[in-house]
């Protein structure tokens, strides 16, 4: 509850990885004295909610006005928020809500929201968690991430998110350095081709330049030719080929398919790197 929202000096709060579906925001007070009472409910009930997928919560408080809370449920899609009202009858959720609604003085405020499609120029970039990275992760690559030579887990990269306005996380790049040698681990860009890649790219490379990092390489599989095509836009060079890496590495994470992109078996490691 205690990571301040970047940009948003008003609230303070979790920041979750929202998904880029429909959006309930609840507004309510609660007595100060109940605080704790609130917290340690909704402590229980956030993973209840999300337990059928599809759906984040996220949970706010007011720097100005302590006990003034603003909840934000998140859904996958139109379906996933018509189920969730559908489970709103049933009796375990209805007792969940009546412990709820008991807490609150005043009335509550609703607010249904649909997202905006927003270009890159309207994101900010800034770090990423451990719990950003984890998500991204584990829904786009499963976890651990390998690469030619180790596995990471969350808390052994840096990463760089792109935020909207409202905490959606709608990119990721992370990295991790070895010796004078910079890593990118993974590149994330939730919407293609809309220049969330470059803008996170860009970011990291002039980050990494002010620390005194010269050498940056990264690892694309062999079948992945618009990551490829996208580093060497950007610069980067092909260096090595790493024949076999991916039969290497699928001993240690069989959830590695045999095959990806148009079909293309995965077999080999391609090495690009560029000179800052």
């Amino acid at each position: 509850m205690g990571d301040v929202l970047s940009g948003k000096p008003t609230w303070r709060g979790a920041r979750p990885n929202l998904p880029a579906g429909p959006v309930v925001s609840l507004a309510y007070k609660v007595p100060v004295a109940k605080r704790g009472e609130l917290l340690a409910l909704l402590s229980d009930a956030f993973p209840f909610y999300e337990r059928p997928g599809g759906i984040r919560m996220g949970l706010y408080e007011s720097r100005d006005e302590p006990g003034l809370f603003l909840e934000v449920v998140a859904y996958a899609s139109e379906a996933d928020r018509e189920a969730d009202d559908l489970r709103l009858e049933t009796p375990a959720y209805k007792e969940v809500l009546a412990n709820w609604h008991a807490l609150m003085e005043g009335e509550l405020q609703v607010m249904r929201l649909q997202p905006v499609e927003l270009g890159a120029s309207a994101l900010e970039i800034a770090p990423a968690s451990p719990g950003d990275i984890e998500a991204i992760w584990h829904q786009r690559w499963g976890l651990p991430v390998h690469t030619l030579h180790r596995h990471f887990w969350p808390g052994e990269v840096q990463g760089l998110g792109a935020f909207t306005g409202t905490g959606l996380l709608r990119g990721l790049i992370t990295w991790a350095q070895e010796g004078e040698t910079v890593e990118i681990v993974s590149m994330d860009a939730l919407e293609p081709r809309r220049g969330t890649g470059t803008l996170l790219l860009e970011a990291l490379e002039k980050q990494l330049f002010a620390e005194g990092v010269r050498s940056l390489r990264t690892m694309v599989s062999n079948d992945n030719g618009d990551s490829t095509a996208f580093f060497q836009k950007h610069g980067y060079r092909l260096v090595e080929i790493h024949r076999d890496a991916v039969e290497r590495i699928r001993q240690a994470k069989p959830s590695i398919p045999e095959r990806g992109k148009y079909g293309i078996p995965i077999r080999d490691l391609w090495e690009l790197r560029k000179e800052l």
